[in-house]
């Protein structure tokens, strides 16, 4: 799973991210259903042990309590367990499949196809072989760019649905809203090898060469479709998020208004 805030790589159990500190929401999810399987448990033993009282002279009801807590302790400790058994199983059985991965992966950057990278960072979890809280890191150098193309898609997408291609009108709020998303996608984007969690191996000539393509694809984009001109992308590692989305908004905006007189026309 991926750190909210800075999109850093996390474990089940980190109630913080250890990069940027901000909390993460599946680890409080996952205490709150143990916290609530912990109730469960206490719950049924003291019905447990309640009938067990009543019929203190018989063996048969004692036996039923020592079974039934025996269960569900074990119950307990396999829920505890289980996520990180599955998750050892499926790095295992990813690792095998490295080489083949690793092919597939460079033939997708070739042909510039950074959805096909996404879905299959996504689709098959492959965070498991860069996160360093696993030992069979064997796509640890490629960690960065599937962050790219994860960015990459998601602003792609959200350029797709901009004013004057999505052939419907944005109030403002929709437009503010999507600004937004789209700035901090942008921004993430084009700074990524400014992050200091990532490692040298994500950082070999070749890497950075593939980050500056998908970035360069990305401006052609914002340049045919959102109203940038090369100058403009050209300055966009240097800008902030927020001045980012003020530029967005205003380029929407601007093509939200002449969708309008046209269509007054």
């Amino acid at each position: 799973m991926k750190c909210p805030g800075c999109g850093a790589n996390l474990g089940l159990e980190d109630q913080f991210c250890p990069y940027c500190g901000t909390a993460n929401p599946h680890a409080r999810q996952h205490q709150a259903e143990m916290q609530n399987f912990r109730h469960e448990f206490e719950k049924t033993r003291d019905r447990v042990e309640e009938r067990a009282n009543r019929f203190a002279g018989f063996a048969v009801p004692l036996t039923i309590l020592g079974i039934a807590v025996a269960l569900l302790i074990a119950s307990l400790v396999f829920t505890m367990n289980a996520y990180q058994i599955g998750k050892s199983i499926r790095t295992k059985q990813l690792a095998a499949q490295g080489a083949e991965l690793r092919a597939r992966i460079e033939n997708a950057l070739d042909e510039r196809d950074y959805g096909f990278i996404e879905a299959l960072y996504t689709n098959q979890d492959l965070y498991l072989l860069t996160s360093s809280y696993g030992n069979n890191q064997v796509l640890k150098d490629y960690d960065m760019i599937f962050r790219a193309c994860e960015y990459y898609e998601w602003a792609e997408a959200t350029i797709a649905d901009l004013p004057g291609r999505s052939g419907y009108r944005f109030s403002a709020e929709r437009i503010r809203e999507t600004c937004e998303y789209l700035a901090d996608n942008l921004h993430s984007l084009y700074t990524l090898e400014n992050k200091n969690w990532y490692d040298e191996s994500c950082r070999t000539a070749d890497k950075l060469e593939q980050l500056h393509m998908i970035q360069g694809q990305m401006s052609a984009l914002l340049m045919t479709y959102a109203g940038f001109s090369e100058e403009e992308t050209a300055r966009i590692p240097d800008q902030s998020e927020e001045k980012l989305q003020e530029i967005l908004i205003g380029k929407l905006s601007q093509g939200e208004a002449a969708q309008t007189e046209e269509g007054a026309e």
